[in-house]
């Protein structure tokens, strides 16, 4: 008996409104953006970015929405939250979900009187709460290859930039991959719709039996060389990589995936996503031109 299919995204005949996430430079926004003029070039394009939400007022996020495409004729509103802001006023810690959850109900309803039909993370540094992806389909690309878990059937390759290809690099993989998935209120959790083609890990990585070498002297787990990066934030990457070289390799997995990963298959599924091509079944499996894909299409 066929599983009945319910689509993520039904067309209209109109361009699906997208409203994109971003915290910092927003290359995928970028990327996102440029993807919809190409379309539009060609006579029509299935989705349209129609504003830009940033949690940071030091991102480039009005920078993009105002100038960058300003010769094209593209109006893309902006908004800005600051959410360190929101929760200093209330006396709460970053980690504070209920707090996270008032934050996201003022995005929900902003995202509402916009008439938004999607949600696209391109570089967004805050898991969203059920308040957001329980109420839009909400798509995010992710360093790592999410298809890889560990005994317990848990994500292995979660977190943000370096750390997923350090992860990788540390497990032995000489490919890494981008992905990218479903928003659920769990970190990088959600069912995934697309994998990037494989890049090679460095030359110099590849032939080592004894990986932990590239932690660096004195450390003994890559959560240790995290937390000299995460108090040492002025310090040079030559400088990190020179003491902890895992940083160095696993920088140049994230700057390589994002130009063939993040910058290929991101634009891609989003533009999918607005053609009605993927669907749900009632088990939760994703389907692609109605074909199962349990580990999303593979670019």
């Amino acid at each position: 008996m066929e599983e009945q299919l319910t689509q993520l995204y039904r067309p209209t005949g109109k361009s699906m409104r997208l409203a994109i996430f971003m915290s910092g430079s927003g290359t995928n926004a970028k990327k996102i953006i440029e993807r919809y003029l190409q379309d539009m070039g060609r006579g029509f394009a299935p989705f349209r970015p129609v504003l830009i939400f940033t949690d940071n007022p030091d991102s480039k996020a009005e920078r993009i929405a105002t100038q960058d495409y300003k010769t094209s004729g593209l109006e893309i509103a902006i908004v800005t939250n600051p959410i360190r802001e929101f929760y200093a006023k209330r006396g709460a810690k970053l980690a504070d979900r209920s707090i996270r959850e008032m934050y996201d109900k003022e995005q929900a309803d902003m995202l509402q009187d916009h008439g938004i039909d999607a949600i696209a993370l391109a570089g967004y540094d805050w898991v969203v709460s059920p308040i957001l992806c329980d109420f839009f389909n909400i798509v995010n690309v992710h360093p790592g290859d999410l298809r890889v878990v560990d005994e317990n059937g848990k994500r292995k390759y979660f977190g943000l930039a370096w750390v997923p290809s350090a992860k990788a690099i540390l497990d032995g993989k000489n490919y890494v991959h981008t992905s990218v998935h479903l928003v659920t209120s769990e970190l990088d959790g959600g069912t995934l719709l697309g994998i990037s083609a494989p890049q090679p890990v460095p030359d110099q990585v590849m032939p080592l039996q004894n990986r932990k070498v590239l932690l660096g002297e004195g450390m003994n787990s890559l959560k240790e060389v995290m937390d000299y990066v995460r108090q040492h934030p002025d310090m040079p990457d030559a400088d990190i990589s020179k003491m902890f070289p895992i940083y160095g390799f696993a920088k140049d997995c994230q700057e390589r995936l994002k130009v063939h990963g993040d910058w290929v298959v991101f634009p891609q599924v989003t533009s999918w996503l607005s053609l009605g091509k993927y669907a749900m079944g009632k088990s939760g499996k994703i389907y692609f031109e109605n074909k199962p894909v349990p580990d999303g299409v593979q670019f």
